[in-house]
């Protein structure tokens, strides 16, 4: 299948999901998770192993359960995207509840350049279009470049609707240091797997290899860290919430290991909303 035709059926299936009501399309995501769980089982051996790793106390029953969820909530995200390229800015914002966001304004204000630091949870790229609308300025966001040109033109497109900018994964520590040497904000997650040689940290109390690019430069510019949330409550509507970041005196170790704890409380909280699709544990 060629790529353009690849895009065609993509932009139909964002096109037909987007000009839907919210509830409905989510209720069709609902449909199609179940349908993909028991019949198309995506890399479900990995989220099941993942689950297990993180959860050990949880009965598979229980495993599960949190699994189908977890399909659930990554569908719910996918029709949310495809909606994401032609909502409003007022949609946007009665989709989100924000809170705590005062430390974002003051931190940037100081002009010292300022990160970002989320991860894959619940609809993470909807965080990173929420967080640029609600500072008022838009952010930069560090963005991997799609296989598909047609569809990373679409991706970046509803990426930068609003007023932020994409920094592609590649040849993006210059553009990362120039951003931040301007006073920008530079938006990125942290949850990727490391190399097999790299550093790791503790993580659901097991080793996991993770990169330490955001601490580095961090240390390495002066730039504050703040940690940024977006998840998914009971009633459908998104908090989106920020916590300060202290890196002062600490090592780049250190601030991965403060980052990964501060994730792992938000998973135990809302376990299905996490990323568990990707192989975290892979060595």
């Amino acid at each position: 299948m060629s790529k353009y035709l690849t895009f065609l059926i993509f932009n139909t299936f964002a096109y037909s999901l987007g000009i839907l009501p919210l509830k409905i399309s989510r209720k069709i995501a609902a449909n199609l998770a179940s349908f993909f769980y028991y019949f198309v089982p995506i890399r479900k051996k990995v989220v099941l192993k993942n689950l297990g790793i993180a959860f050990p106390e949880k009965t598979n029953a229980e495993i599960r359960s949190i699994a189908h969820k977890h399909y659930r909530s990554v569908m719910i995200t996918m029709v949310e995207i495809f909606r994401m390229a032609r909502i409003s800015e007022s949609e946007l914002r009665g989709m989100i509840k924000a809170e705590s966001l005062d430390i974002v304004h003051e931190t940037a204000k100081k002009g010292k350049g300022l990160f970002l630091l989320s991860a894959h949870f619940a609809n993470w790229e909807l965080g990173a279009v929420a967080m640029g609308v609600f500072t008022g300025n838009g952010i930069h966001m560090l963005a991997k470049t799609q296989s598909n040109r047609h569809i990373n033109i679409w991706m970046n497109d509803m990426r930068t609707r609003f007023g932020n900018e994409i920094i592609q994964v590649g040849p993006s520590v210059r553009e990362i240091f120039k951003a931040i040497s301007a006073g920008h904000i530079v938006g990125m997650v942290g949850d990727q797997r490391g190399s097999r040689e790299g550093m790791r940290v503790k993580f659901f109390g097991r080793e996991t290899a993770v990169y330490p690019g955001t601490a580095s430069i961090a240390q390495k510019t002066g730039a504050p860290i703040i940690t940024y949330w977006i998840a998914r409550e009971a009633d459908g509507v998104y908090s989106l919430r920020a916590e300060p970041f202290e890196t002062e005196g600490k090592t780049v170790e250190e601030i991965n290991q403060e980052y990964m704890y501060r994730l792992e409380k938000l998973i135990r909280q809302y376990p299905e909303q996490w990323f568990w699709l990707h192989n975290i544990w892979k060595y």
